[in-house]
C-alpha cells in the first residue's frame, strides 16, 4: 500500500471518528479497510461506494475485516424477483451460467447489454459505430424491465436508485 494511503488513513482516524466513508476502488479500498481494522478493529463503521464489489472486498480484506462493512449499490438487489429485469436476469443466469451466483457486477453487465441491444436494434441491420452512438445518445428514458434508465447526449448515469447492503457473517451481501 502506498505511504500516502496510510497517511490518509492515519489522518482520518486521528479524530477518533465513529464511522468512515471510503471513496476508493478495488485494492486501494480493501487496503484502507485492512488498515482501519488493524488500527481500530470493528469499533468503527465503514461505508463504501459500489465502485468496490462485495466479492473484491472479501478477497482483499477477508471476512473478519469485511464483516459489517456497508456498501452502497447503484442497482437493485440481485435476485429481487419483484422486478421484470431481475426475473429475466435470474432466468438467463440459470440458463447460461447455472453455476454462477447472482451478483451486482453481472447484473450491471446484463442491464448494460439490454441498453446496448436497444441501441443496436434501433440502429438497423448494418449499424456503424456512429449509428450505435447516435442511437445510444437518443435513447432517452428506457424501461428495461421495471427499471428506468435514461440515456441521452447529456445524461449517461442510467439508473438513479441507490440501495444499501452490508457484508454478513456468512460473507454475503445482505440488505
Amino acid at each position: 500500500m502506498a505511504q500516502r494511503t496510510k497517511d490518509a488513513v492515519d489522518s482520518a482516524l486521528a479524530g477518533e471518528p465513529d464511522m468512515l466513508v471510503v471513496l476508493a476502488p478495488g485494492s486501494m479500498g480493501t487496503d484502507i479497510v485492512n488498515v482501519v481494522r488493524a488500527k481500530r478493529g470493528s469499533g468503527i463503521a465503514i461505508y463504501m461506494l459500489s465502485i468496490i464489489s462485495g466479492d473484491d472486498l472479501l478477497r482483499g480484506a477477508g471476512l473478519a475485516n469485511s464483516l459489517g462493512v456497508v456498501i452502497s449499490q447503484a442497482l437493485p438487489f440481485p435476485g429481487n424477483i419483484n422486478m421484470a429485469i431481475m426475473r429475466a436476469y435470474m432466468a438467463d443466469l440459470k440458463k447460461y451460467a447455472p453455476e454462477a451466483t447472482p451478483a451486482y457486477t453481472s447484473l450491471e453487465g446484463y442491464i448494460g447489454a439490454r441498453v446496448l441491444y436497444e441501441a443496436l436494434r434501433k440502429a438497423g441491420a448494418k449499424p456503424t459505430r456512429q449509428d450505435v452512438l447516435a442511437k445510444l445518445n437518443a435513447l432517452g428514458k428506457l424501461d428495461v424491465g421495471d427499471l428506468q434508465v435514461n440515456y441521452s447526449r447529456d445524461q449517461k448515469a442510467g439508473n438513479k436508485a441507490v440501495d444499501i447492503t452490508m457484508v454478513s457473517r456468512g460473507g454475503k451481501l445482505i440488505r
